[in-house]
């Protein structure tokens, strides 16, 4: 249970802010701007890629603490860069994945990646899945 003063203590914003916008963007915690501002920072001082990286062990963490959440395995838990995202690819029944250099370094250093996102094909079937894949994927 959501210890609600205890949130809204946290959130500078919900002291003088009746926020029901949070679809997409809800008021940010102290810790969650603190973190998105140090991230900023140490991009500006290192540059976005050096960053990323220099987070790729906090973002896996995230996996792990998700994956603690809702009861399953890490790898089961996929990062998007919106709620919207998540949403059409999870509506279209299409599973993907996000892998790391840890886990794929031979592929990933030879393209100078840090991240790719995967889609296993052996979850489709039917020509018509793999089809709306392929759709999802050129959109």
């Amino acid at each position: 249970m959501i210890d609600v003063t205890a949130a809204r203590a946290l959130t500078p914003g919900a002291g003088h802010v009746a926020h029901f916008n949070n679809a997409g963007s809800a008021l940010p915690s102290s810790g969650v701007l603190s973190t998105v501002i140090d991230h900023l920072r140490l991009e500006a001082e290192t540059g976005g890629y050096e960053a990323a990286e220099k987070a790729a062990d906090r973002l896996a963490a995230v996996h792990a603490s998700a994956a603690r959440l809702l009861n399953c395995a890490p790898d089961e838990i996929a990062l998007v860069d919106s709620a919207t995202r998540a949403r059409d690819l999870a509506g279209r029944s299409i599973n993907v994945s996000v892998s790391r250099a840890p886990s794929t370094l031979l592929d990933m250093t030879d393209r100078d990646l840090t991240s790719v996102v995967r889609a296993s094909v052996h979850y489709y079937n039917t020509e018509e899945e793999l089809d709306r894949l392929i759709e999802e994927l050129a959109s």
